[in-house]
C-alpha cells in the first residue's frame, strides 16, 4: 500500500481536502463495495481498500481498465449490501460503462469551463505587461487541447456504447 499513499503518488488522485497523513488504518470495510453519493465521483462504485484517518477512504476499482485508486470523504460512500453487490454482478455492465462514461464527459467539460476562466485571468496579466503569464497560459492551451481530445474521445465512445444498446433492443 505504501505506493498508494501520498499526494504525489503516480497512481492516487487525491481531494485537496485531504489532510496529509503518514499512516493508515485498519478497518471493517475494507474490501467492500461501496457506491459514490456525491462530490466528483457520484454515481460510480468501486471497492474500498483502506482507511485514512479523518474520515476518507482508499477507494479503487471506479473506472474499467484504470488502476488508479481515488481518495474519497466516508461522507460520499455508502456500502452497498452484500446480496445486491452478488446481483449486480450478474448483470450486463454495458448501462454502467455508459453512465461512467458520462460522468466523465461531464467532469471534463467542467474542467474546459474552469480552464476558460483561468485563461482569462492569465490574458488580463500578459495584456498588463506580466510576462510570468505566458508560460502558464502556454501550459494551459495544452491542457485545454488535451481535454478537447477527451471529450471528442469521450462523446464517440457514448455514441458507440449508445448505439450498441439500442441496437440490442
Amino acid at each position: 500500500l505504501s505506493g498508494c499513499v501520498g499526494r504525489s503518488g503516480p497512481n492516487v488522485r487525491i481531494n485537496s481536502d485531504v489532510v496529509p497523513q503518514n499512516r493508515v488504518r485498519a478497518s471493517k470495510v475494507e474490501g467492500r463495495n461501496v457506491l459514490v453519493t456525491g462530490g466528483e465521483y457520484q454515481g460510480l462504485s468501486g471497492i474500498i481498500d483502506s482507511c485514512i484517518p479523518g474520515g476518507w477512504y482508499l477507494v479503487s476499482k471506479l473506472f474499467k481498465n484504470d488502476n488508479l485508486d481515488v481518495v474519497i470523504s466516508s461522507r460520499h460512500l455508502e456500502l452497498i449490501p452484500y446480496k445486491i453487490t452478488k446481483f449486480n454482478s450478474t448483470l450486463h455492465s454495458e448501462e454502467q460503462d455508459t453512465n461512467k462514461i458520462c460522468i466523465h464527459l461531464k467532469a471534463a467539460k467542467l474542467r474546459l469551463e474552469v480552464f476558460a476562466e483561468e485563461r482569462s485571468r492569465l490574458e488580463r496579466s500578459k495584456n498588463d505587461g506580466d510576462h510570468r503569464a505566458i508560460a502558464p497560459l502556454k501550459k494551459l492551451n495544452a491542457e485545454v487541447h488535451k481535454t478537447s481530445k477527451l471529450i471528442d474521445n469521450l462523446q464517440l465512445s457514448l455514441e458507440r456504447s449508445m448505439d450498441k444498446r439500442s441496437g440490442q433492443s
